[in-house]
C-alpha cells in the first residue's frame, strides 16, 4: 500500500458537488473553531483511538481504531515506545515504526521481553504540523518463551544458587540482577546484570550453580539463547547461617545437643551421625542443621527429640532422619516434668526426609488438657514416609493450644493411619483463638488404614482447615477398610473448612465393598474448584513427577501447577 501522507488537501478533492458541501459541514461540526483560526493547527478529529494490546510470548500487538474520515484514504500512522509514559524527552524514545494498517507488533529483538514499555500513536500528514495528536499512551510489556523453572527454594544458599531449565537447544547464558519492589508496585533493578556462560554439559543438563551472589538479596533470573531471553523467573537468597557449634561425623552428637544452650545453631558437617539415645532438649530450643542444601549428605539415625518442659522447641533442617535404624516410635515428643502445663518454643521441619517411625512424627497428648502450648509447628520443602501403621495419628496435636500448623511444599506417603487428630474437649484454659491448619502445595498418597476421618479427626474442637493446591490421592493404604466414608469430622460450632484447587484421586474406604470418600459440612463450608484428574499412581508409588502437559501443571490458585514443587518437572 502506499505510504503517501493526507492532510486535508489530499481529502477534499475526493469528493465533489454535493458531498463537497455535505464534507465541508460535517467538519465545520466536528471541529472546535480553533483549528480554523490557526490553518496549522493539530488535527484533533485524526487522533486514532482505543488502542489495544496483546503480549505474546515473543511480540506484543497494538491495535487502534482507525482515524476519523480516514475511511476513503490511504492513511499511515506512527508509533513510538519508551519507558516514560509521558514521552517527555524525545531521546527517551528507544523505537519508531510507520504503518499502513491500524496496529503495529514489537518483537523481542527489538524491545526487552518483560519490561514494562509504553507506547503512542499518531496519524501521519505531510507535514508534522498538521499530523494528528497523540494518542494516550498505553502499556505494553512482552510474555517472552518460559523454558525456566521455577528456582527451588532449597536449591539456594547465601552466595549460591542452582538454576534449572527444560533442556533445549541453543542457550548461551543464565543473566542475574538485583532487584527491589515495594508492595504493589514494579520491581526496582539494581546495578548492573551478571552473566554466566553455560556449558555443553550444563546445557545438556539443564542445571547450572551460580555463584558469587549476596546474601539477603533479590534477584531477578533470565535464561538467553545468544541475546534472545527465553526463561526468566527471581529468587532471594538467605541470610549467611552463624553456626555456634560445628559437628563431623564420629563425634558424639546426643552429648553435643543435650548440653548445648538455649538458642545454639548447630552446624553438622556432611556424613552420616548415630543416635541410640533420645535427644533431650530440657526447657531449650536449639536449630540441627545440616551445613548443605542436600538432606541425603548428612544423616541421623535417631531414637527420638524430646522436649520437654516450657522453652522446649527444635528446627531440624536440611537433614536425613533415619527412624527405622535405631527403632524410633516418635520423630518429636512433647514432655513435662510431672505431667505439668508448658508452653513450648516452636517447632519447624525444613527441607528434611524422615522415614521409618513407628508410632507418630508429633506427638503431643501426653500433658493435662489444655496444659500444652505453642505457637506454630510447620514442615516445609520436606518428605515423610514409611511410617508404621498405629493408633496414633501422624500428627497427634491432641490437647496441644497452638496457633498455626503449616505443611507446605512437601510430600507425605505411607504415613501412620489417620493425618492429624485433634479432639480432645478444650475447656480450662479454653483457647484464646480458633486454631489454623494449612496444607498449601503438598503431596499426600496412600494414608488411612482402619479409622475414621482419614485427613483430620477434630470431633467439635474448632478449627480453621486449609486444603490448597495440593493432591490427595489413594486413600487408604494397602488392605486398609476405613471406618467411615468421611474424609474429615469438623463439627465444631466454629469451625471452617477451605478446600480448593486440589486434585483428589482414587479416595475410597477400601474393603471389598469400597465407597467413594465424602466430604461433610462444616460450620463454614468453601469447598470448590477440586478436580478428579486420574493418575497412574497406586500406593507403592515414590515417584510423583507431574507428566508433562496434565491439567494439574496449571491447575492451582495462581494458575501454575499443583502438589509439591519438588515434583512439578
Amino acid at each position: 500500500m502506499d505510504t503517501k501522507n493526507y492532510t486535508f488537501k489530499n481529502i477534499l478533492p475526493k469528493a465533489t458537488g454535493l458531498g463537497v458541501f455535505l464534507a465541508l459541514g460535517a467538519l465545520f461540526v466536528s471541529c472546535e473553531d480553533e483549528m480554523f483560526d490557526d490553518p496549522t493547527g493539530e488535527m484533533k478529529m485524526f487522533t486514532p483511538l482505543s488502542l489495544s494490546v496483546s503480549n505474546l510470548e515473543n511480540s506484543s500487538e497494538i491495535s487502534w481504531d482507525a482515524a476519523l474520515f480516514t475511511s476513503e484514504v490511504d492513511e499511515t500512522y506512527t508509533a513510538q515506545v519508551s519507558e516514560d509514559s509521558l514521552f517527555e524527552n524525545s531521546e527517551d524514545i528507544i523505537l519508531t515504526k510507520e504503518t499502513d494498517s491500524t496496529g503495529v507488533v514489537f518483537y523481542s529483538d527489538e524491545v526487552s521481553v518483560r519490561q514494562k514499555y509504553f507506547v503512542r500513536v499518531k496519524t501521519n500528514a505531510e507535514t508534522d504540523d498538521l499530523a494528528s495528536n497523540w494518542s494516550t499512551s498505553t502499556s505494553f510489556r512482552i510474555v517472552g518463551t518460559q523454558f525456566l523453572q521455577k528456582v527451588y527454594d532449597p536449591n539456594v544458599n547465601a552466595t549460591t544458587a542452582v538454576i534449572k531449565w527444560n533442556v533445549t537447544e541453543g542457550v548461551t547464558t543464565i543473566q542475574v540482577q538485583e532487584y527491589t519492589q515495594e508492595e504493589d508496585e514494579d520491581a526496582v533493578l539494581i546495578g548492573d546484570p551478571i552473566s554466566y556462560d553455560i556449558s555443553s554439559t550444563e546445557a545438556a543438563e539443564g542445571s547450572k550453580t551460580i555463584t558469587d551472589l549476596k546474601p539477603d538479596t533479590r534477584y531477578n533470573v533470565d535464561l538467553y539463547s545468544g541475546n534472545t531471553s527465553v526463561g526468566y523467573g527471581s529468587f532471594k537468597t538467605k541470610t549467611i547461617t552463624e553456626f555456634t557449634i560445628m559437628v563431623s561425623e564420629g563425634e558424639d552428637l546426643v552429648t553435643i545437643v543435650n548440653s548445648a544452650e538455649d538458642g545454639a545453631v548447630i552446624g553438622l558437617n556432611p556424613g552420616n551421625y548415630e543416635a541410640t539415645e533420645n535427644f533431650l532438649l530440657d526447657g531449650k530450643s536449639i536449630t540441627l542443621q545440616g551445613t548443605t542444601n542436600n538432606p541425603s549428605d548428612t544423616k541421623i539415625s535417631f531414637k527420638e527429640f524430646q522436649l520437654n518442659d516450657t522453652g522446649a522447641g527444635i528446627t531440624l533442617k536440611n537433614l536425613e532422619l533415619d527412624g527405622a535404624t535405631i527403632g524410633a516410635n516418635y520423630l518429636i515428643n512433647l514432655t513435662s516434668t510431672g505431667g505439668e502445663p508448658a508452653d513450648f518454643a516452636n517447632v519447624s521441619i525444613e527441607n528434611c526426609e524422615v522415614y521409618g517411625v513407628g508410632t507418630s512424627a508429633f506427638r503431643a497428648n501426653r500433658g493435662p488438657t489444655g496444659g500444652y502450648t505453642m505457637e506454630s509447628f510447620s514442615i516445609n520443602y520436606s518428605i515423610f514416609h514409611d511410617f508404621s501403621i498405629s493408633n496414633y495419628a501422624f500428627l497427634h496435636l491432641e490437647e496441644l493450644i497452638f496457633e498455626n500448623v503449616s505443611l507446605k511444599n512437601s510430600t507425605f506417603y505411607e504415613i501412620s493411619d489417620l493425618f492429624m487428630r485433634y479432639r480432645a474437649n478444650f475447656s480450662d484454659p479454653a483457647p484464646a483463638q480458633t486454631p489454623n491448619i494449612t496444607i498449601d502445595n503438598c503431596t499426600i498418597n496412600s494414608i488411612g488404614y482402619a479409622q475414621s476421618y482419614t485427613l483430620i479427626d477434630a470431633n467439635t474442637v474448632d478449627v480453621n482447615l486449609t486444603v490448597q493446591n495440593s493432591i490427595i490421592a489413594n486413600i487408604p493404604r494397602v488392605d486398609g477398610e476405613l471406618g467411615s466414608t468421611d474424609l474429615y469430622r469438623l463439627n465444631g460450632q466454629n469451625s471452617s473448612i477451605i478446600m480448593s484447587y486440589n486434585n483428589l484421586y482414587n479416595l475410597t474406604t477400601g474393603g471389598d465393598d469400597a465407597q467413594p470418600i465424602t466430604f461433610p459440612e462444616v460450620a463454614t463450608n468453601a469447598i470448590n474448584n477440586n478436580f478428579e484428574i486420574e493418575l497412574d499412581w497406586d500406593n507403592q508409588t515414590t515417584n510423583f513427577t507431574l507428566p508433562s502437559g496434565s491439567a494439574l501443571q496449571t491447575a492451582s490458585s495462581s494458575g501454575g501447577p499443583i502438589g509439591d514443587p519438588r515434583w512439578w518437572y
